[in-house]
Order: structure tokens, then C-alpha cells, then sequence
């Protein structure tokens, strides 16, 4: 089973890469390194079952907003990055961390897939997440039969047996 963290280190290098400095070696802004420090302490020994990246920009380097979402078996996680527009390297952090069981609607929409057919499109509320929506329908990470696991599970913890 592949880490939470080793999921998260992956993802923020593949959406996030642009935000490294630009000296050697290189790194990522603090904010960015105080996250990994989150994602580590509080998803010990959990694994990722959905992991999306948003930002307001193409390039994470000129985006002002990122956020992530991110479903554990155990937990759901919305973290919101507003980046100082005069220093970038600075990042004001929203952490959110709850548990599924806090879940308190869910609803999902068919929209066309990127490669044809139809893909669920997730909205669920999570007591202090407020309704997201994912995976993106242009979200190619997760096909019609990944999406419909994390619809599943997810109506399990809404209703439970």
C-alpha cells in the first residue's frame, strides 16, 4: 500500500512543481513543506482512495488559490492555499480534517467522460467541508469504475448498515 504521504509528495510534484526555487538545490516554499508535515502526522498508515489539486491559474507558480481534497477510508481533507500576491513564496493554509463519518449530504451528477461514456461527477458535504465537488470531469486519474467505488463507499458512510 502505497503512504498517504508518498501519494501527496507525488501529486504536489506533478501539480505543484513550478513553485519549487529556482537555486540549487531546490525546494518548496515552507507552506508547502508544513503541509507534508500535516499530511504525514495526521494520515499516518492511511492511504489516499481520492486526491484532487485545484488551482485558479494553468501554472501553480501564478495561481493566488489552490486547494486539495483528499478521501482516506477514515478521513476526508480540504485544504485551501491563498498565496500573497507581493511575496508567493508565503502561503496563508486552511487545513480541514474530518472524519467520513461527518458526512452530511452526497449527490452525483452523470456528465459526458473525456474519452466518451458517462463519469460520475461527486458533490458531498462533510460537516466544516462545504460542498465539493469531484473527482473533475476531466479528471483522467479516476475512471467510471473508480468513481463509482468512492460513490459507493461514501453512501456507506452516509448510511451506514
Amino acid at each position: 500500500m502505497t503512504s498517504a504521504l508518498d501519494q501527496f509528495n507525488e501529486r504536489v510534484d506533478y501539480e505543484w512543481g513550478g513553485l519549487k526555487s529556482t537555486g540549487y538545490p531546490q525546494h518548496y516554499p515552507k507552506w508547502v513543506e508544513r503541509l507534508k508535515e500535516q499530511v504525514d502526522l495526521w494520515l499516518h498508515d492511511e492511504a489516499f482512495e481520492y486526491l484532487g489539486f485545484r488551482k485558479d491559474h494553468h501554472f501553480a507558480e501564478d495561481a493566488r488559490e489552490l486547494s486539495v481534497f483528499g478521501l482516506t477510508e477514515r478521513f476526508a481533507l480540504k485544504v485551501q492555499i491563498t498565496r500573497d500576491p507581493q511575496n508567493p513564496g508565503l502561503g496563508n493554509v486552511r487545513w480541514e480534517l474530518v472524519p467520513r463519518s461527518a458526512i452530511t449530504s452526497l449527490n452525483a451528477t452523470h456528465v459526458p467522460a473525456v474519452a466518451g461514456g458517462r463519469w460520475l461527477v461527486i458533490d458531498a458535504e462533510f460537516g466544516a467541508i462545504k460542498a465539493e465537488s469531484f473527482p473533475e470531469r476531466e479528471d483522467t486519474n479516476y475512471d467510471a469504475d473508480a468513481r463509482r467505488a468512492i460513490f459507493d463507499g461514501l453512501r456507506a458512510d452516509l448510511y451506514p448498515r
